[in-house]
């Protein structure tokens, strides 16, 4: 739930702001430990309906520009607060106000990082702890530009990865369509001529007539029901305890399953090399990487490495009880940037060489995947002909031979 609320500063300033919580009291209590004395606070009622909507959504674009706008503006020295107010008046819709809402903690005598905190399902767990790596190590503009880096590499990969879907969708969802039209306005016609014909028809033709006439008669109702059982079967499939299964049964699909590991690790090394760089410690970066990839056993796995790291073990060590996940040649560079302590310069090649991996295979997929969807609608319509054909030339030869 959100909560609109109204606090006072140590210095007796009027903060207004939008915070997350589960209920009024959590809301309460995260804004007095931040420091501020709490005015009036009360439920956002469009938030949920917003969210639903998805109204609240901010593109990725947006948080690329700000970052690397906001680094340029910090480095010229321009004060940090001056930066967020020019950048929030340029912003549209959700994005201005949040930005307003951080523009307002900063004035505040909060940190930046702490403004961005109040707004987690803007700016996620990777912002803020950059953000704040940054104003501890007094590189907040290079931490910003790395941000940025790393914001733009994942909308690239993401990006990539869905261009490469289209092709393949349009031919299913067409070869869907033109099979339907066939079923429901073609096929109807031909049966008349079947059923004057006395001899015994093939069961290919059989097959053909039996599903046109079920189309004709539940062809409404079933195409709603495949509608709504792909809608949920993706839901299940996204379900929480049902994630591990179905994101381990991607890892081992030919093609998909490799560009799904390449796409992880590529997003595993980025997130590690920026994290690192920014001065953070490296079972908090493991942790914060963790959260920020989408695939549970990725995510289980590197939550396996923080624990190890905390006890003395090498990452590297880790990494090599999970080898579907990471290749050998990922794991032994680590252990050798370990060793050598440039463990970040280690990611930061890894990510750099996993991201021209797919970017390879995105290209090479409609190559990998165009012959086999034309071998598919090829024998579809090879079987639509010959159950067409079979019977009509059958029943020629049985007049032929009287």
């Amino acid at each position: 739930m959100r909560f609109k609320y109204s606090a006072t500063t140590p210095q007796g300033k009027i903060e207004n702001g939008v915070i997350d919580a589960r209920s009024s009291d959590e809301a309460a209590e995260q804004i007095r430990s931040a420091g501020l004395l709490v005015v009036s606070l009360r439920r956002d009622a469009g938030g949920s309906f917003a969210n639903l909507l998805g109204i609240g959504w901010v593109p990725h674009v947006a948080k690329v520009a700000f970052a690397k706008h906001m680094s340029l503006m910090i480095r010229a020295g321009l004060p940090i607060d001056e930066a967020v107010r020019v950048l929030a008046e340029q912003a549209q819709g959700p994005f201005r106000k949040a930005l307003f809402g951080v523009l307002a903690a900063v004035e505040g005598g909060r940190q930046l990082s702490e403004g961005f905190a109040q707004y987690p399902k803007i700016f996620p767990e990777l912002f803020v702890a950059t953000i704040r790596a940054g104003e501890s190590s007094g590189t907040l503009e290079r931490s910003l530009d790395d941000l940025a880096l790393q914001l733009a590499k994942s909308y690239d990969l993401q990006r990539k990865i869905r261009g490469a879907m289209i092709y393949p969708v349009l031919v299913l969802v067409a070869a869907a369509g033109i099979g339907m039209g066939l079923s429901l306005f073609v096929l109807p016609r031909v049966i008349g001529l079947f059923d004057s014909i006395t001899t015994e028809l093939p069961l290919a033709t059989k097959m053909m007539i039996g599903f046109s006439r079920f189309m004709v008669a539940y062809g409404v109702p079933f195409s709603i029901g495949v509608v709504v059982g792909i809608f949920g079967l993706a839901q299940l499939l996204r379900w929480k305890p049902v994630r591990p299964f179905s994101h381990g049964v991607l890892l081992r699909l030919p093609v998909f399953g490799v560009l799904a590991r390449n796409f992880n690790l590529a997003m595993f090394a980025r997130t590690m090399a920026t994290l690192l760089k920014s001065g953070l410690p490296i079972g908090d970066a493991f942790q914060i990487t963790a959260d920020t990839l989408r695939n549970a056993r990725f995510k289980k796995a590197l939550l396996r490495v923080k624990q190890g790291t905390e006890t003395g073990v090498p990452a590297s060590t880790v990494l090599e009880e999970f080898p579907r996940l990471f290749p050998s040649i990922a794991t032994r560079m680590l252990a050798v940037g370990e060793r050598s302590g440039k463990l970040e310069e280690t990611f930061q090649y890894l990510a750099e060489f996993y991201e021209d991996e797919v970017d390879v295979t995105t290209k090479n997929l409609s190559t990998v995947l165009e012959p086999i969807l034309l071998i598919i609608i090829g024998l579809t319509v090879a079987y639509i002909a010959v159950a067409i054909i079979t019977p009509i030339y059958n029943f020629i030869g049985n007049i032929e031979r009287l």
